[in-house]
């Protein structure tokens, strides 16, 4: 079998204090985002430690060949990487990614696949002297990315078929050297890179026809949800037309100054807005919703910004195209106070319904 590798061990050395370990009061979380912002995004241990270690390891290093990003390039006409892949495994349509985790032949008949062994079991992989070296260089903190743009999650996940403890390996990887991290002191640091699965990085693979294939290439991602969402909630943007204002929250989206930026997720405080086209209802679509949010406040409908007198309803679009839920709602000087539901959908955005008696009211000037 051939040996895996490690592409990639990128630390940022700076200089190491010891004695300086960060002495913060125990903090409790909860599984809420209100509760995660008590987190520092620059923790005292992080200032104190100065030194630490992270690296790519993963399916990648078992053609081990330019970086971590053979499993694009493999797939891209004329690169290095597609060069090497056809000289030495195959054509890429005939011997694709997936085969360095389920495992297979190169073209001099060695079998090659992602599948470490321990050493404790016969294996060469030791996690515990992987991680004594980390912390005899003097780190501080050190860890792996736990799963690259590859599609491939290095520990147990219960969402994603194409992990290290159901696959290859058939462990825990992330879990295993998280145990020896901690042993010697260090604080752990994983990175996910998953995002661009679903967004491009395997743009150049053939579509495929395996439903569980198509979820390590990233082709159920995006563009199937925006068209399962579009479904359900396209009456409030299919035949509608742009109100007087077009939303309202922190996240700016579109181009800057003449360039196209990368799309930005909103969050539970941004708002779109809509109207039907007879101008009879106005949505209010959410760009999130926090799970343990219980009203939704529309600031752009306040008391001294627009009269509701002719507010018929709102109601919420209940995960089905022409399925509605009322919703109580009442307007104050902080904008139109709607009483949310329990959240029982997980969607790219939500929409809120408001029909009136006769046209949408204006904004007063």
């Amino acid at each position: 079998m051939k040996k895996i590798t490690v592409v990639i061990i990128a630390a940022a050395v700076i200089m190491v204090l010891p004695g300086c370990r960060a002495k913060n009061k125990a903090v409790t979380y909860e599984p809420t985002f209100a509760s995660l912002e008590q987190a520092n995004p620059v923790p005292e241990w992080f200032k104190d430690a100065k030194f630490g270690i992270y690296f790519h390891w993963g399916v990648y290093s078992v053609p081990a060949y330019s970086n971590e990003w053979y499993p694009r390039n493999m797939y891209r006409a004329g690169t290095p990487e597609h060069m090497h892949h056809i000289e030495t495994y195959g054509e890429p349509d005939q011997w694709p990614y997936d085969k360095f985790i389920t495992g297979g032949q190169d073209k001099k008949g060695n079998f090659v696949q992602f599948a470490p062994e321990l050493k404790s079991e016969g294996g060469n992989f030791d996690p515990a002297e992987w991680a004594k070296l980390f912390a005899d260089a003097g780190a501080r903190f050190a860890g792996p990315v736990a799963e690259h743009h590859d599609g491939f999650s290095m520990w147990d996940s219960k969402v994603n078929p194409w992990n290290a403890r159901d696959m290859g390996p058939e462990l825990d990887l992330v879990g295993i050297l998280t145990k020896e991290i901690r042993k010697h002191g260090m604080k752990i640091v994983l990175s996910m890179h998953h995002a661009f699965n679903i967004t491009g990085f395997y743009e150049d693979v053939p579509l495929s026809g395996d439903p569980e294939l198509r979820k390590l290439y990233g082709q159920q991602g995006k563009e199937k949800n925006e068209a399962m969402w579009l479904k359900k909630y396209g009456e409030a943007i299919y035949c509608t037309r742009s109100w007087e204002k077009y939303g309202e929250g922190p996240t700016k989206m579109g181009a800057g100054h003449g360039v196209f930026t990368a799309p930005a997720e909103g969050t539970a405080q941004d708002v779109r807005y809509t109207r039907s086209k007879d101008n009879k209802t106005l949505y209010a679509i959410l760009l999130g919703w926090d799970e343990d949010q219980e009203v939704k406040v529309l600031s752009s409908l306040a008391s001294d910004s627009i009269n509701l007198a002719s507010l018929k309803e709102v109601s919420l679009i209940n995960g089905e195209a022409g399925s509605y839920l009322t919703l109580q709602y009442k307007q104050d000087e902080d904008g139109l106070v709607v009483t949310l539901p329990e959240k029982t959908l997980d969607e790219l955005a939500y929409v809120l319904r408001l029909t009136f008696e006769g046209a949408v009211p204006a904004l007063k000037k």
